[in-house]
């Protein structure tokens, strides 16, 4: 399992949510480039970059800082956040991106995400949230009716290489993750489930590690807030 630190900007920085609510933010850097940096200096083999304004306007809204990033690490990085068009999927990947992120796109333009997986091959990784059982798009803001169990293997069929799933519930609240969630749906998703929501401490990342063919982790507030260090849950979940 690979454990994969997140940067989420907002308004130029660098910031973390609670449960998605865009009001409910905490700044813990006015530079994401330099906290880039930092978890590349650390050991990271991956950065989660997301466009949190992007992802509720439905387009790019923090360029700067992201290309800032993507132009100074050597580590691969995965962007999503407002991606709605191919055009902005081909500029990410221009600047650097590794693979790109689509949330909303994947449930509302399907034509989208089949063009983006056919134009980039082994590249194109699903977003999908989950808030109280519901899949939620627009940033968290709208939950839609199609089932998880569905979606999912709709992704499957459309050819992304992973999917990220988020509890919303446990995001950015230092609780530790839905285990269960993930124990129920690793085992039948089409594609490697990456796991988001909730890491909190080195107990939760040897949990999530015993999750048999869980592909990796996301981790976020608990790095900034202190609770977790990056290198010691690298070195857990690689034993």
């Amino acid at each position: 399992m690979i454990i994969i630190p997140a940067i989420d900007v907002k308004g130029g920085k660098c910031v973390r949510l609670r449960q998605g609510e865009m009001a409910q933010e905490t700044v813990y850097s006015e530079d994401p480039a330099s906290v880039a940096l930092r978890w590349e200096k650390e050991g990271a083999q991956r950065l989660h970059l997301v466009d949190l304004d992007g992802a509720v306007q439905g387009v790019p809204s923090n360029l700067g800082a992201i290309e800032s990033i993507l132009s100074r690490v050597k580590v691969p990085v995965q962007v999503g956040g407002g991606i709605r068009e191919l055009k902005t999927i081909e500029n990410y990947f221009s600047a650097g991106a590794a693979g790109i992120i689509l949330g909303t796109s994947v449930v509302m333009d399907r034509s989208l995400a089949e063009s983006a997986c056919r134009v980039y091959p082994g590249k194109m990784i699903a977003g999908i949230d989950v808030r109280e059982g519901k899949v939620a798009v627009r940033g968290w803001t709208t939950l839609v009716e199609e089932p998880l169990s569905d979606l999912l293997q709709r992704v499957g069929d459309l050819g992304f290489s992973a999917v990220i799933l988020t509890d919303i519930g446990k995001d950015g609240m230092l609780q530790g993750p839905n285990l269960s969630f993930f124990q129920e749906i690793v085992p039948v998703s089409p594609l490697p489930v990456i796991a988001s929501g909730g890491v909190t401490t080195l107990e939760d990342v040897r949990r999530l590690s015993r999750i048999a063919g869980l592909h990796g982790a996301i981790v976020g507030k608990a790095l900034y807030a202190g609770t977790l260090a990056l290198q010691e849950a690298l070195k857990t979940a690689r034993e």
